[in-house]
């Protein structure tokens, strides 16, 4: 992959940037953020990877990540924590490779993530589920002792404000996500759920990207107070009637605004191989 720098920022940036490519340890047949990412978009990405272009500007997330993540491994072995060691694990014939970020004294497994307050009201996503317990389940394979698990979510977009004002609204920019224990049953057939999906696409039977692998928004309906930008509260429909129906009800002068919906990963350029997939062409074609 190529990156640019169009902005012409210094050259100490561009290096970063790929050093925080470079640093990757890699080992075995296949990790676990892999096998838990779309099987579409890593194989495009294998097959396209010397066409591929990125500018240095849209790589703030990683360069803050392995920031981050520099940082707490500093602070994980000052707390006598075991951090940052990359097992391999063979299962039914294939190598995962995993990392976790930190294995507490008492057991307790830990995995950074940076985020939003969206995604704290969620609960997390499902994939931070999936790889905590795909870990807890390979650190036990090679004789690790994990008691429980947790995210450590860093919430870019915490504001004191949003504290203030808010309802539903994370104490710090820093939280705690405990995160629940699966059945190695389940653990083991989600593995070969990922494996079966990994192994078709590089043989070039592409899995279609689920909406959750697109980070599809569904359209919206949104009631608002006539002059206002945002919605009335509870006035956010999936359905067109309902919303008329809540206007309808108000005892002020209301507007319906359509919110059409999005393939938030695909139309904002943050699947870098969007030009090559059928799928995103398709898509594109049945919404004119």
């Amino acid at each position: 992959m190529n990156l640019t720098n169009k902005y012409g920022l210094s050259p100490v940036i561009l290096h970063a940037c790929n050093y925080a490519s470079d640093s990757y340890d890699k080992a075995g047949d296949v990790s676990v953020s892999t096998l838990l990412d779309s099987q579409r978009v890593t194989e495009l990405k294998r097959q396209h990877w010397h066409e591929l272009e990125e500018d240095v500007t849209d790589q703030m997330a990683r360069l803050f990540g392995t920031a981050l993540h520099a940082i707490m491994e500093e602070g994980a072995k000052r707390a006598g924590y075991i951090c940052e060691e990359r097992i391999v694990v063979d299962f039914e014939g294939t190598k995962l490779s995993m990392k976790a970020d930190f294995i507490s004294p008492e057991g307790i497994l830990s995995d950074i993530k940076t985020g939003t307050v969206y995604v704290w009201k969620m609960g997390g996503k499902e994939s931070y589920r999936q790889q905590l317990n795909i870990y807890r389940w390979g650190y036990e394979q090679v004789g690790y002792k994990v008691t429980s698990l947790e995210n450590i979510l860093f919430l870019k977009d915490w504001t004191e404000t949003g504290l203030e004002t808010k309802e539903s609204y994370p104490v710090s920019p820093i939280i705690s996500l405990p995160v629940d224990i699966m059945f190695n049953i389940d653990v083991e057939n989600l593995l070969r759920q990922r494996i079966s999906a990994w192994r078709l696409a590089r043989a070039g039977k592409l899995p279609e990207c689920t909406s959750d692998e697109r980070w599809q928004r569904e359209t919206k309906y949104a009631v608002k107070k006539k002059g206002n930008k945002m919605a009335a509260k509870g006035g956010v429909f999936d359905i067109e009637e309902e919303a008329i129906a809540f206007a309808d009800a108000c005892d002020y002068p209301t507007e319906i605004e359509y919110r059409p919906g999005r393939n938030l990963r695909c139309d904002r350029n943050a699947c870098l191989v969007s030009q090559w997939c059928s799928q995103w062409a398709r898509i594109q074609e049945e919404s004119l």
